[in-house]
């Protein structure tokens, strides 16, 4: 439930052996299974504009996807 959840950063740019802390901040609400999805897409180098590359209709790499990251919260 996107309205349970803040994610800093929500979008970017990670070059090729970075790494990006995520700081995931939840509401308070009874606990239950949610889960994070992050997608990924490789962008040509200099490209600042990440935000085309999941436009709908735009052109996917081959190093693109998603993967699931399953979140539970505590009381």
């Amino acid at each position: 439930n996107n309205s349970n959840y803040t994610v800093e950063p929500n979008m970017g740019i990670v070059e090729v052996g970075d790494e990006v802390p995520l700081e995931i901040t939840r509401s308070s609400g009874k606990p239950k299974a949610d889960r994070l999805v992050i997608l990924f897409e490789a962008i040509a180098s200099g490209n600042n504009d990440y935000m085309s590359c999941f436009a709908p209709g735009a052109p996917k790499s081959e190093i693109s996807g998603e993967f699931v990251v399953k979140l539970s919260a505590a009381e």
